[in-house]
């Protein structure tokens, strides 16, 4: 079984047999691409969240009159998780964080992934992810569902999905967990090796 977390999740089409390297390289440079240019359109930031609850989070931007503005992006466990948020709001945001003591990292240059600040790309991406010829399989976790994709329609649409929703890394980390005895990753994540 492959998994990844977001442009990971493109890189498991090579290694679970679903498409060539050299289409998944191609797949890879090309979504950038568009998501690079609406950066530069609609500019905005990641920001990496620990220690703070997400609920209680939600909660903030709702008072603050954010929530149109900033959305959670990316979920490793309700207490780890990834923010998008545009520039316009971005100073305001972190003093907000800073004021609360919330701890952050800010992602620069990276764009506000994943949410549906980006959303005026999509179509440009579902064109992208069709024009593939795919060999499917099921041995990919989705980021989008934290499933099993069922068929090669649905492989299609979690992976636009992913791309304007939040990534559920924490379903795949409780999938992972519950179906299998040994899981090995390249890379020292605190939350996968509690596995």
């Amino acid at each position: 079984l492959f998994a990844g977390i977001s442009i990971g999740e493109y890189l498991s089409l090579y290694f679970a047999g679903i498409l060539t390297l050299d289409e998944t390289i191609d797949l890879v440079l090309k979504r950038s691409k568009i998501l690079y240019d609406e950066n530069k359109i609609n500019p905005g930031f990641m920001i990496s969240i620990y220690g703070y609850n997400i609920k209680n989070f939600k909660k903030i931007i709702k008072s603050k009159n954010l929530k149109k503005y900033t959305k959670i992006s990316l979920i490793f466990s309700n207490y780890f998780f990834c923010i998008s948020v545009t520039k316009k709001v971005f100073k305001r945001l972190i003093n907000i964080l800073a004021l609360k003591g919330i701890n952050f990292t800010i992602i620069k240059n990276n764009g506000p992934w994943h949410s549906s600040l980006i959303l005026k790309t999509k179509k440009k991406i579902e064109k992208l992810i069709n024009s593939y010829n795919y060999k499917f399989n099921n041995r990919m976790l989705s980021n989008y569902t934290g499933k099993k994709h069922k068929n090669l329609k649905d492989l299609k649409k979690n992976l636009i999905h992913q791309t304007f929703n939040v990534i559920r890394w924490d379903k795949n980390l409780d999938y992972i967990e519950k179906n299998f005895d040994y899981f090995s990753s390249p890379f020292s994540v605190k939350t996968i090796q509690k596995i």
